[in-house]
């Protein structure tokens, strides 16, 4: 694992999740998700692969909305191992990462009829890139705590939050986007970079 990590403050983090785990979903899939899906980036991906669009039925798309909240429960769960290698979470995390990476090569290999490539990376870019992953990451971990607050109505404790953050940030770190390693561990208040308590006019 990454030298940043802090186990610690994983374990910390998964307890955070799972103590406000309602409203978080809540918050992820009003402030993160449903949103997210209008950017047309993503967009395009999922008309492309027909993965939350017609011709998929009312039924399915429901079922992999529900993936979503399986990948969170897989990483959450694993309450002895904490996402390091062989756990149930990490093999959850690296499984949607291999899903990633399947989705981006097919996109980038189909044709169309007339033989022109069916993705336009000119217009819409390299499908699930970093910029895309990152942001997805952020709808996870930053967004979902300020939905989370205004949920609750009351900001959440400053070292709830570093540790939140930590834990999404090793997640992240599996699903493949890349870490700036040289700053410090996120169990500094220093790399909170301000995070407000409660931002009802917050990103997102």
């Amino acid at each position: 694992i990454p030298s940043w990590v802090d186990v610690d403050s994983l374990s910390r983090g998964r307890t955070v999740l799972l103590a406000y785990l309602p409203a978080l979903l809540l918050s992820l899939f009003y402030r993160s998700l449903v949103p997210g899906f209008a950017i047309p980036q993503l967009g395009q991906v999922l008309l492309s692969t027909a993965y939350l669009a017609p011709p998929s039925s009312n039924e399915q798309v429901q079922k992999r909305l529900m993936d979503t909240t399986a990948f969170v429960a897989a990483v959450a769960t694993d309450e002895l191992s904490m996402l390091l290698p062989g756990s149930s979470g990490w093999k959850a995390a690296l499984q949607v990462r291999i899903l990633h990476a399947k989705v981006r090569r097919g996109l980038l290999l189909k044709k169309k009829r007339t033989g022109d490539r069916a993705w336009d990376t000119k217009q819409h870019g390299v499908p699930i890139n970093q910029e895309d992953m990152a942001a997805t990451l952020l709808g996870f971990s930053y967004n979902a705590l300020l939905g989370c607050e205004m949920i609750l109505g009351r900001p959440l404790p400053l070292h709830e939050k570093l540790d939140f953050l930590h834990y999404w940030r090793y997640v992240g770190w599996l699903l493949g986007i890349p870490v700036d390693d040289s700053s410090s561990s996120s169990s500094s208040a220093a790399s909170y970079n301000g995070l407000r308590p409660l931002d009802p006019c917050g990103p997102g």
